[in-house]
């Protein structure tokens, strides 16, 4: 359950993390996106309260390296369900993480 102040990753879809930055679809490729944060209240029925320490543009592959570092104000936002493709926890705000897809 995701609770007020609980840490965590947001990873978004390459459209939606377009959207929420309001930036313009560009010819260098897909990226994933780590956004990096609190829980920031209870989730509405349309999406997350996250308190956002830093956002991180992954590259697509298997060493995902970041491309950038973004930063929001204000860092409280609401981050829409349909641009979230899964929330993981993690333990210090510091640390890296990776999107791993487990193929069968």
């Amino acid at each position: 359950m995701l609770t007020t102040g609980n840490p965590v990753v947001a990873w978004l879809s390459d459209e939606g993390a377009h959207q929420f930055l309001g930036l313009e679809r560009s010819d260098e490729g897909r990226s994933r996106w780590a956004f990096f944060g609190k829980v920031g209240g209870a989730p509405e029925a349309i999406g997350l309260w996250l308190d956002i320490e830093r956002i991180e543009q992954h590259e697509l592959g298997m060493e995902a390296k970041v491309k950038k570092t973004w930063s929001v104000t204000p860092r409280t936002c609401l981050i829409r369900f349909d641009f979230i493709i899964t929330v993981q926890y993690f333990h210090d705000p510091k640390d890296s993480v990776r999107f791993k897809v487990n193929s069968q």
